[in-house]
């Protein structure tokens, strides 16, 4: 049996939720931002702390009308049917965020462990990152640690992903 672990942002999706969130509500300057975390200059985590502090709405309400334009890829749910009937196990690991990760898997009724981070708003609209790595801080989940823990001893792993937050776990299986 393998362990799947499966990426979300434009991978699960047809679009990049977090893309689209941005074009939507990011004021002036997210470009600047997203292109020092593009140079590695900042972090994920630091990247998304500053341009969520651009953000014109900052209700959950906002986000969540924007993933209700996003769909999952078409297959996406007879896939998940036909590798769990097959006895593997599957899960979402994601730099993202829980709050549209979950509102999507619920509206296709599909149910997925996810690891993803956590979106907070109030006092402020901010970041929480419980998958963490302080040792290398670049992305608000740590992919590579996941997949370490989640994995079984037996080793057959896949990963499947293209996004920047990807490289350190497709190395990993």
């Amino acid at each position: 049996h393998f362990d799947i672990f499966l990426d979300f942002d434009g991978t699960i999706t047809t679009t990049d939720v977090c893309h689209a969130m941005v074009k939507a509500l990011a004021g002036e300057g997210w470009q600047a931002i997203n292109q020092r975390w593009e140079n590695r200059e900042i972090s994920t985590v630091e990247c998304a702390r500053q341009t969520l502090k651009t953000f014109r709405q900052q209700e959950p309400e906002a986000i969540l009308q924007i993933a209700e334009s996003i769909s999952l890829e078409k297959g996406f749910g007879a896939f998940v049917q036909a590798v769990q009937q097959a006895g593997h196990r599957l899960y979402i690991l994601s730099d993202g965020y829980e709050l549209y990760i979950h509102h999507l898997l619920k509206k296709a009724g599909i149910s997925l462990p996810v690891y993803a981070n956590r979106m907070v708003f109030k006092p402020e609209m901010d970041i929480e990152t419980p998958h963490g790595e302080p040792a290398c801080g670049q992305c608000g989940v740590c992919k590579c640690k996941l997949v370490r823990r989640l994995s079984r001893n037996d080793g057959k792993s896949v990963y499947i992903g293209d996004g920047v937050s990807d490289y350190c776990p497709v190395k990993e299986v």
